[in-house]
């Protein structure tokens, strides 16, 4: 019944045309200034030496074609020249930030579980925008940012983006090899298997799209057999795709209705 509910809410979303009250309340607005002020603080931090000396024009030019590739799931790691990673931070770096940020924002307020000090990976995280949201949304929400963070991609260039998040936030983040395409039991992702039964959160940010075909079945399926009791998974997708995961993993699910983003919480 609960995955019949979370499908219907799913399948229904697109029909809303009134602000969320999790989103639109007096509370929600008050958490999006604080994230605001948060992210300002940080941003210029990890920004300006990945930036630096570059030409905004070509930056952009070279993102939106590597975002174009990734919506048509037709990106490969040559794809992701230097010029092009900074095209993609300055298109879209802040804003997948702030949304994982306010989503989660709103399942706290919402009476969704989320434990302080959890243990947190981004899987196809890229520049790490995904962990700096949910940094920021543990800052507001708990006072402290007591979490450790991962981030796994398949392409080793982010990696360096990925160093200077951590130099801004002042903590180590680990970055190693993930292929949704793969399933979890690749060599490619010997890393995130060793890792899985120990995670409190999984972050699927614009991630599972970019996977052709599919491909990306096998390795959530593993994936969710292999996590603990109680831990998070976080599909925020097209919506297709977010009901697609919720189907696959039949766990308890919680949306906001009319906002891309589901939370899946492992049972027994």
């Amino acid at each position: 019944m609960r995955r019949m509910l979370a499908l219907l809410l799913l399948c229904n979303a697109h029909a809303l045309r009134t602000p969320h009250p999790l989103l639109s309340s007096a509370a929600a607005h008050t958490y999006r200034a604080d994230a605001g002020r948060e992210f300002a603080r940080i941003a210029p931090h990890i920004k300006t030496s990945l930036l630096e000396n570059s030409n905004k024009t070509q930056d952009l030019a070279a993102g939106k074609a590597l975002l174009k590739k990734m919506d048509r799931a037709a990106q490969t790691p040559a794809d992701l020249t230097a010029v092009a990673r900074r095209g993609y931070i300055r298109t879209v770096y802040d804003d997948r930030a702030f949304q994982v940020a306010e989503m989660f924002g709103a399942a706290h307020r919402a009476g969704v579980k989320l434990a302080r000090g959890a243990r947190v990976a981004s899987l196809g995280g890229g520049p790490g925008c995904c962990v700096l949201g949910y940094r920021v949304f543990e800052r507001i929400a708990f006072g402290s940012a007591t979490s450790r963070l991962w981030v796994y991609d398949y392409a080793d260039a982010w990696r360096d983006d990925v160093a200077a998040l951590a130099r801004a936030l002042d903590e180590p983040i680990p970055f190693g090899a993930c292929d949704l395409a793969r399933g979890l039991h690749a060599p490619e992702n010997d890393e995130v298997r060793a890792l899985a039964p120990t995670l409190d959160v999984v972050l699927l940010s614009r991630t599972l799209s970019e996977v052709p075909d599919r491909g990306w079945t096998p390795f959530l399926r593993e994936l969710w057999a292999t996590l603990k009791s109680g831990a998070v998974v976080f599909v925020k997708d097209e919506q297709d795709v977010e009901a697609e995961a919720v189907d696959l993993l039949g766990g308890d699910a919680w949306s906001v209705p009319g906002v891309r983003g589901v939370f899946l919480r492992h049972g027994e």
